[in-house]
C-alpha cells in the first residue's frame, strides 16, 4: 500500500512495540490522551479504547459559526483510538492513532511523545515506531479512518 504522507499531519497515528504487560502499555497510551483533554467514549476495559475530544455541540455551534477565538476545546470535537495486537510472545503492538475531527490532530503527536517517553521509562519499548498516517493503516483496523466509521456503526455509537 502506497504511503499518503500528505495526511500524516491529519490523521497523525504511532505504533509502539512493547514487552510485558500489553493492558499496561494499552492503558498508558490511554492516559497519554486523557492528558490532553480526551475522554474514554465507552469502556476502557479492553482495546480498542476510543477516546472523544470536545464535544459534537461545541463544534456544531461554533465551528460552524468559524468562531476560532474561543479558547480551549469549545469547536473542536475529535476521536482517537488505542488498539493492541497481541504477538503472542510476550510482545504486542500497541497503536495509537487519530481517527476523525477537526483541529485537534497535534494532541495525539504530544500524547504520542509522552507515550514513548513513559514506555521508555518502564523499560517495556522494544521499538517506538515512527510517526505515520493513520491512512498507512490497514483500513480493516479500528485505527484506520475508514476502520473506525465502520466500527462506530457496527456498535450502534
Amino acid at each position: 500500500m502506497a504511503r499518503r504522507t500528505s495526511t500524516a499531519g491529519h490523521f497523525p497515528a504511532r505504533q509502539f512495540t512493547v514487552s510485558g504487560s500489553l493492558a499496561a502499555a494499552v492503558d498508558t497510551a490511554t492516559a497519554a490522551l486523557v492528558r490532553q483533554g480526551y475522554r474514554v467514549n465507552g469502556s476502557a476495559s479492553a482495546p480498542p479504547v476510543v477516546l472523544e475530544y470536545g464535544s459534537l455541540f461545541g463544534e456544531l455551534l461554533f465551528g460552524t459559526l468559524n468562531l476560532s477565538i474561543l479558547p480551549g476545546t469549545i469547536g473542536k470535537h475529535a476521536f482517537a483510538v488505542v488498539d493492541a495486537v497481541d504477538n503472542g510472545d510476550d510482545t504486542g503492538v500497541v497503536t495509537m492513532a487519530f481517527v476523525t475531527g477537526a483541529n485537534a490532530s497535534g494532541t495525539v503527536v504530544t500524547a504520542a511523545a509522552d507515550t514513548l517517553a513513559a514506555l521508555a521509562a518502564a523499560e517495556v519499548l522494544l521499538d517506538a515506531g515512527s510517526p505515520m498516517s493513520a491512512f498507512d493503516l490497514p483500513e480493516s483496523s479500528v485505527a484506520h479512518p475508514a476502520g473506525f466509521r465502520r466500527f462506530r456503526a457496527s456498535a450502534g455509537r
